[in-house]
């Protein structure tokens, strides 16, 4: 297989027929990745290899952009979140022509977690209603080791050093780069609750968010998260998305989850086919005898 890197990468499609697909997982890698290392130990890459097995009615995206520190947080005038953020929303909409109310899992790891939740506020905002229709359409998130500290800025500063450091490439630029733009990880992390308790209120559904964190370092992210789980193995920040076979602990927390979301998208479309056969049935029948009551 190509070892494309950048761009919205079809990773598996069911049988490569996309009338079989019911929903789409798309995969972003964090600072240092791609849309297909990040995911990869040895030769064995899951969601190319591994999920398409456990979930056979989803297509498999994976989303990848320039993820160097000095491409994440640049010079003070270019706000690279927001260009990784548009350039996710732009691929989605060209890949969704055909299937613009189509359910979409994210999954996220480290500071992609930030594009993706980037992405879904400014395609909330803007005025196109393709755009408006990916927010909406948002099922589930997994967040791999996203930091999510709401409106503490000396927070966001400390968290983006230590995820410098286990890339081994800080330099004291880009830390004073990353102090100025805490102010943006910030309006994130109050943001993006925000837009989760309006698609309550708005749909009576909540969208369902889970965050994972690797076992030595479990933090509470509080507010509208449906749950937060460590992993209960030795990976580190950058190991923690990575799974050898099936059997792999990690493989096995992060796949039932999934499997749970997309089970729950798969009975609600039988149920709607059910109710669209039935509707076509009683129609065949001819009109209903109206109901007689007495008064």
């Amino acid at each position: 297989m190509a070892s494309q890197t950048t761009g919205l990468i079809e990773l598996a499609c069911p049988d490569m027929n996309k009338e079989k697909v019911i929903v789409d997982i798309v995969f972003i890698h964090g600072l240092g990745g791609d849309a297909q290392s990040t995911w990869t130990l040895g030769s064995c890459c899951w969601p190319r290899d591994l999920l398409p097995g456990d979930t056979p009615s989803a297509r498999i995206l994976s989303f990848g952009y320039p993820a160097n520190v000095t491409s994440f947080w640049g010079p003070l005038s270019k706000t690279n979140v927001d260009d990784h953020a548009d350039s996710l929303r732009e691929a989605l909409l060209d890949v969704r022509l055909d299937c613009k109310d189509r359910p979409i899992i994210f999954v996220a790891h480290s500071l992609g977690g930030l594009v993706c939740a980037e992405a879904i506020l400014r395609a909330k905002q803007t005025a196109a209603n393709d755009e408006v229709t990916i927010a909406d359409s948002t099922h589930g998130i997994a967040f791999l080791g996203t930091p999510h500290r709401g409106s503490n800025e000396a927070k966001w500063g400390e968290i983006g050093r230590k995820i410098f450091s286990l890339v081994g490439k800080t330099n004291e630029t880009l830390l004073k780069d990353l102090n100025h733009q805490s102010d943006r990880l910030v309006r994130i992390g109050q943001d993006f609750p925000r837009w989760l308790r309006q698609q309550l209120d708005k749909n009576g559904e909540k969208v369902s968010v889970i965050c994972f964190f690797e076992a030595q370092d479990t933090k509470s992210t509080g507010g509208q998260m449906e749950d937060t789980i460590p992993y209960q193995s030795k990976a580190d920040h950058m190991g923690m998305c990575k799974c050898k076979d099936r059997q792999d602990p990690i493989y096995q927390v992060i796949v039932g989850v999934l499997g749970r979301w997309v089970k729950r998208l798969e009975d609600d479309a039988k149920k709607e086919s059910s109710q669209a056969g039935q509707n076509i049935s009683n129609s065949k029948a001819g009109p209903e005898a109206p109901t007689m009551v007495s008064i």
